[in-house]
């Protein structure tokens, strides 16, 4: 998927694998002396790099048969295949509502119609829940179809219209040990993993490996979303450790179902995610994480009443107001409301609702004296009639100005698995997207990823797992703000303050962006700053000269006493215009001329030439010396390599003769930019591969499509690239660009719809027509070519696919999406391209 925002900034570095960033994180520390705080404010320099490639992600299910793997499987397919489907209210369309990465956004700044939103998965390159691969396990042998039927949680109409597509779905079996789950699950059990613990780990992890080679996907994560088991009592010699915990393993001693798949998991290198309140990472499961570098995050969906009193409770500490009474009682129907019947399993969610408003009550000491807190209860009844529709109901008591009390009472009717299917994708999709971020201070020498424990997470969990001695986060918009700071900080942009102080001021100031944001969803016209003016690309000492000049311009001087008139020399100095730029400009106004770009160009070649042959530049300030020097020599690069473009764009669709002449001016060119010290008789390497990044750039190509075949044409940055191989370097680049827009308008009319993927099997006809198209057109015979394209004519191709199409239209085959497709089409052609030797 494209980059849909890009970063313009001297902090920020696109390579074909990296967003490379920088980023100064700012805290605080305190001392107390009596009544007294000293405050002390620090920075800390970070480099942050977040791989662009999205990796193909499998996610595997433990409960997968249940409402929550049904549901979210279900929903996945529905939006793949664009469904819609018709209620009693009206039709319905497949969504994704409820999910914070799809469906909330982020304010990226301001526009010209005022503060610019885009969608939370805009901000960096994730997986699209659409391209996610399911498997899992279940205890119970239905095939997926049956479980979405037992489920009762989709519209049945949406139901019979997935049914085919989720009946040739099962969950592989599953670890059932009784003792940890209620004793109503036993007659779901009919689909479990016989043998000692030991051997039923070590199928676990071949499960994984197995879902691993057969789909073809290049990560596995696997989450828990079964039935809540009992707490595991915590023993020193048995799960205290990695090594007394998988000693036990081996002995056979008590280890919970859900430590046995996080431990499987974990020795997968696959990370694992608990979506249910037991103590599943027991401090031995924690530690044998950090020892292999694996992901792990819990605890229990954070999904409907728990998400609310976050909120809930954020909102009336901070607003002074002190709840003395939290009272939460539920009753709801599915499976999951028979196991919490039991009072064992019970008390796993009783812990994990009840510690939800420690840390929000432990912020306001005004309010709460040390080991003070509300009395909190929470009540969960099993109701078999209202199924899936959990009933919440809470009554918040709290104290307010003078005695006086005051009292919510809220009634919630939560959707249980409509609501924590898309915190599954969420979580998923985060903790892969932390698995490609990694990051450094100045003092480190490489760089390191997040801790194990992934606690960026908690937003999504009612019980938070962070690292050891790590501070434990409930507040709603705390959490929500941790995950967006971050992934402003890898595109090196400052967190959210929501200050607005261009708005709070009796005289207004410009603010000045020298980060042009690039998005298709977000900007469409020029920059502009947050007060309305339009707003040009400039760093600090462009904005100084534009506001002397503004006050020179309109007679207002730093001292109205002086009588004497300001040069332009000395306007120019004291605005900090560097000594060469400076000379530049004055020789500009001198002259005049008609043309006042080119005047530049000549002027800055005609410096950079005395500069190189030992004469002229004081280098005496800001600009001047060796930096000045490689600044003017980066800029007469820059022009060169734009003119030459511009004469390759030329060449492209030229006649041969036309076409010679337009790559031999732009040859010639680019071998004037540093020929004495680099590549002497040749186009430097580095400017030849940038070049061609610029070509299969300009004609659309994604960096991801190009860079295998710039990978083959590329050469060192010191090699001198002689005339022909620069010519045909850039004839395969053109060619290869031609071809997949060709390719492109293919797959559109093999697709039925543009939102609808186009057969796997129309495809694949097309790829090998393709193919021998390829095969034919090698050597330079004319006859060749004419060959070639007429087995990609329209009839050739129509041909092909009757052919195809009658061979499968009784059934309904597997799909190929657009991305997949261009991919396949460009790998035949870069196959036959010869790497650079």
């Amino acid at each position: 998927m494209p980059e849909k925002i890009r970063i313009n900034s001297p902090n920020v570095h696109y390579t074909e694998r990296f967003i490379q960033s920088r980023y100064s994180y700012h805290t605080t520390s305190v001392t107390q002396n009596g009544d007294t705080y000293t405050v002390t404010p620090h920075s800390t320099e970070f480099t942050f790099r977040t791989e662009r490639h999205v990796p193909k992600l499998g996610v595997m299910l433990v409960g997968w048969g249940g409402n929550n793997g049904t549901t979210v499987t279900a929903a996945v397919l529905a939006n793949k295949l664009g469904l819609s489907w018709t209620t009693k209210t009206g039709v319905k369309r497949a969504n994704y509502y409820g999910s914070l990465l799809e469906s909330s956004t982020v304010s990226l700044g301001f526009g010209p119609k005022g503060e610019v939103f885009v969608p939370f998965r805009d901000l960096l390159p994730m997986v699209h829940p659409n391209d996610i691969i399911f498997d899992g396990w279940d205890i119970s042998s239905m095939d997926l179809g049956r479980g979405m039927e037992r489920a009762q949680v989709l519209d049945w109409s949406l139901q019979e219209i997935l049914r085919p597509h989720m009946s040739k779905l099962k969950p592989r079996p599953s670890i059932y040990i009784p003792d940890f789950i209620a004793a109503n699950q036993e007659h779901r059990a009919d689909n479990i993993l016989t043998g000692t613990k030991a051997e039923q780990m070590e199928q676990i992890r071949r499960d994984i490996r197995d879902f691993k080679e057969k789909s073809g996907v290049n990560k596995v994560i696997v989450l828990w979303t079964a039935n809540t088991e009992r707490f595991s009592d915590l023993v020193t010699g048995v799960n205290d450790t990695a090594k007394n915990l998988l000693a036990t393993i081996q002995d056979g001693g008590e280890v919970s179902p859900s430590t046995l798949f996080a431990v499987a998991s974990i020795l997968e290198g696959c990370a694992f995610i608990n979506g249910s309140p037991q103590n599943t990472f027991v401090p031995g499961a924690v530690e044998l994480a950090v020892q292999h570098g694996v992901f792990i995050g819990g605890d229990d969906f954070k999904s409907g009443q728990t998400k609310l009193k976050s909120v809930l409770v954020d909102f009336l500490v901070n607003a002074g107001i002190k709840p003395t009474s939290i009272v939460s009682y539920n009753h709801l129907g599915n499976n999951d409301g028979m196991n919490l019947s039991a009072p064992q399993q019970f008390r796993s969610k009783e812990i994990s609702k009840s510690n939800v408003v420690d840390d929000m009550v432990e912020s306001n000491p005004l309010l709460y004296k040390p080991g003070e807190k509300p009395d909190h209860c929470v009540v969960i009844k099993y109701v078999p009639y209202v199924g899936d529709s959990k009933r919440a109901m809470d009554e918040y008591t709290s104290e307010i100005m003078m005695g006086g009390t005051n009292t919510i009472a809220l009634h919630n009717t939560c959707e249980d698995s409509l609501l924590a299917s898309p915190i599954i994708l969420d979580l998923v999709i985060l903790t892969e997207l932390c698995q490609r971020i990694t990051f450094r201070t100045q003092q480190d020498s490489s760089f390191q990823s997040f801790h194990s424990v992934l606690s960026i997470l908690s937003f999504l969990c009612k019980a938070p797992l962070v690292p050891p001695n790590a501070p434990v986060v409930n507040a709603f918009f705390r959490q929500r703000a941790c995950i967006e700071n971050v992934m402003r900080a890898c595109l090196g942009l400052p967190p959210q303050n929501h200050m607005q102080l261009e708005h709070k001021m009796q005289k207004s100031f410009k603010v000045c962006q020298d980060n042009k944001v690039h998005s298709t969803v977000a900007t469409k016209g020029t920059n502009i700053i947050t007060n309305m003016y339009q707003c040009i690309e400039c760093g600090g000492v462009c904005l100084n000269f534009i506001l002397m000049a503004e006050k020179r311009r309109s007679g207002v001087t730093a001292d109205p006493k002086s009588a004497k008139a300001e040069s332009d020399e000395e306007f120019l100095s004291q605005a900090g215009v560097g000594a060469l730029l400076r000379g530049a400009l004055l020789k500009l106004v001198e002259a005049r001329p008609e043309d006042p770009i080119g005047f530049l160009a000549e002027h800055f070649t005609n410096e950079a030439s005395e500069t190189e042959s030992g004469g002229g530049g004081d280098g005496g300030d800001n600009d001047g010396g060796r930096d000045g020097e490689r600044k003017y020599q980066d800029v007469l690069e820059e022009q060169q390599l734009n003119k030459a473009l511009w004469h390759l764009s030329l060449a492209h669709h030229s006649q041969r003769s036309a076409f010679n002449n337009n790559i031999r001016v732009a040859y010639d060119l680019l071998s004037e930019c540093g020929t004495t010290r680099h590549a002497p008789g040749g186009v430097q390497g580095r400017l030849y591969t940038e070049m061609l990044r610029c070509v299969c750039g300009d004609s659309g190509l994604s960096e991801m499509t190009a860079a295998p075949l710039l990978h083959r044409l590329q050469c060192r940055d010191y090699e001198a690239v002689p005339f022909e191989l620069f010519r045909q370097a850039v004839m395969t680049c053109a060619a290869f660009c031609d071809y997949l827009h060709r390719a492109r308008c293919l797959y559109a009319a093999v697709a039925c719809s543009p939102e609808r993927p186009a057969a796997r099997e129309l495809c694949e006809t097309v790829l090998n027509a393709l193919r021998e198209a390829l095969d034919t057109s090698h050597g330079s015979d004319a006859t060749r070519y004419l060959e070639a394209s007429a087995k990609i004519s329209p009839a050739e191709l129509a041909r092909a696919m009757a052919k195809t199409q009658g061979a499968s239209r009784e059934q309904e085959g597997p799909s190929m999406d657009m991305r997949e497709f261009e991919d396949a089409a460009a790998a035949l052609f870069i196959a036959r391209v010869r790497v650079i030797n």
